[in-house]
């Protein structure tokens, strides 16, 4: 069983996201141990606090990362990969093994992470070239993890 955490700022607001996202938290059980901490997200009336806004996000994010923890960014200049690369992916960051590593992903809130978070961590992940809210993002990615899964244990979920 994977550890992983997941550390997302803000909230899924809508009941149809929180629906479908509670969904793919319910199927992962099999196969992840899995957290979500959801952070405050910081409130701007302009976009030209952007900078600022995603430099208080990132304090707030480095201050709950797990240290030994094999952390991925989502990002748009993130690496794109296959379901069967990602579950690939997420086997070797936990050693080969279903437990032994403890796996962290970061979703920025609506502005996107701080560039120092970027910098401080090598694993940029993106789901696609498209532009997806945060929100969606954490539902692709809670159901790629329980595909992952499911490729994994060999299962007959990925056709």
């Amino acid at each position: 069983m994977f550890n992983i955490t997941i550390l997302a700022i803000g909230t899924l607001k809508e009941n149809y996201l929180r629906e479908a996202f509670n969904e793919y938290i319910k199927r992962i059980k099999p196969y992840a141990k899995l957290d979500v901490i959801e952070l405050p997200e910081t409130t701007f009336s302009s976009i030209n606090e952007r900078e600022n806004v995603k430099a208080k996000e990132a304090e707030v994010i480095l201050k709950k990362i797990k240290k030994n923890s094999v952390i991925f960014l989502l990002t748009h200049e993130g690496k794109q990969y296959s379901s069967e690369e990602f579950a690939q992916l997420i086997y070797k960051s936990s050693n080969g093994t279903t437990g032994n590593t403890h796996i962290t992903f970061v979703i920025g809130g609506a502005l996107g992470l701080h560039d120092s978070i970027k910098k401080s961590f090598r694993n940029l992940l993106s789901f696609s070239k498209m532009t997806f809210t945060h929100q969606m993002a954490r539902i692709i990615l809670v159901e790629q993890l329980y595909r992952a899964g499911t490729i994994i244990n060999n299962k007959q979920y990925h056709y």
